[in-house]
């Protein structure tokens, strides 16, 4: 396959590069800036501006799927409402690029912020564990705008005939748990808990981002990709007793289970959460504390 792939330069798109080059397939990153190092040299760069539709459209041309990373990656380093804006616009200006050039398979980076989470101020959830269908609460401008993608993906696959789309779902994004625990326990406890004690590692977002090209699908999936457990010591019944005494259980939550349903996940794509990546593929370290209680992790979808 030729994988295109908007924001391929950046930490995470590199790892999704690396990730499809070790499997054979082409990549075309779709970027501002050129990819760094070894891997420019691996792939093709078409530099594209995703505010501008026809440049991501003829960008896209002969490519067989598109895998868009693009965006502002949370509120932090951004004004608002450039936050919203620039990340809705761009995923419509990839869907709508994507069926002009004919590609019949789009993956989209998506958050579990999309149903409002770490950045609300109190979060509200109606059930745990979470599932795809829960409704979305969200009150920031960059979790609305992921909310948005997905409505986007949503409509086109209705319009259009033969289209699919999968919309994944990250957290936190680190390179494992140990760094995943150092991260929250520098964001303190109610920072965790409103992203109920969730992460995701690079190398299980590049693994899904590839089995999302291959799978056999069709319409819009939405789909967690966030690890299998928590980063708390605590046990999971324990946090959702203390934490959210009102939220029904709609399944025991053993042990330090995460509280976000990947079963689709695991059966639409075959996805491991567990699997490594490939030989080269790279990972992000969570960056210091910030200055406030809001931020995802150190590299966002």
């Amino acid at each position: 396959m030729r994988i295109a792939l908007t924001g391929g330069s950046g930490n995470v798109g590199r790892s999704v590069a690396l990730h499809a080059l070790g499997q054979s397939h082409e990549v075309v990153v779709l970027d501002r800036t050129e990819p760094a190092d070894e891997l420019a040299a691996r792939v093709t760069f078409r530099q594209v501006d995703m505010a501008d539709y026809a440049g991501v459209r003829d960008a896209l041309a002969g490519c067989d799927r598109l895998v868009h990373f693009a965006g502002i990656p949370g509120p932090d380093d951004h004004e608002e409402h450039d936050v919203h804006n620039n990340n809705v616009v761009a995923s419509y200006n990839a869907l709508l690029g994507a069926v002009a050039v004919g590609i019949p398979r789009i993956v989209l980076a998506s958050s579990v912020n999309a149903i409002g989470a770490t950045w609300s101020r109190a979060p509200y959830f109606d059930y745990f564990p979470l599932d795809a269908r829960h409704p979305t609460y969200n009150e920031d401008g960059y979790s609305l705008s992921k909310w948005i993608a997905e409505q986007q993906a949503d409509s086109v696959v209705r319009r259009y005939a033969g289209l699919s789309v999968v919309s994944l779902r990250f957290h936190t994004v680190v390179t494992d748990r140990a760094a995943a625990v150092r991260y929250a326990e520098a964001n303190g406890s109610a920072w965790a808990a409103r992203g109920l004690w969730g992460y995701t590692t690079v190398p299980a977002i590049a693994s899904a981002a590839l089995l999302a090209c291959k799978a056999d699908l069709s319409g819009h999936h939405v789909l967690w990709v966030v690890a299998p457990d928590t980063v708390s010591d605590i046990p999971s019944a324990s946090l959702a007793a203390t934490y959210y005494p009102d939220v029904p259980l709609r399944r025991p939550l053993p042990g330090h289970q995460g509280f976000f349903d990947c079963t689709p996940t695991r059966q639409l794509l075959g996805w491991d959460p567990r699997a490594a990546g490939p030989p080269g593929t790279t990972a992000v370290s969570p960056a210091p504390a910030p200055r406030t209680d809001h931020n995802e992790g150190a590299s966002r979808a």
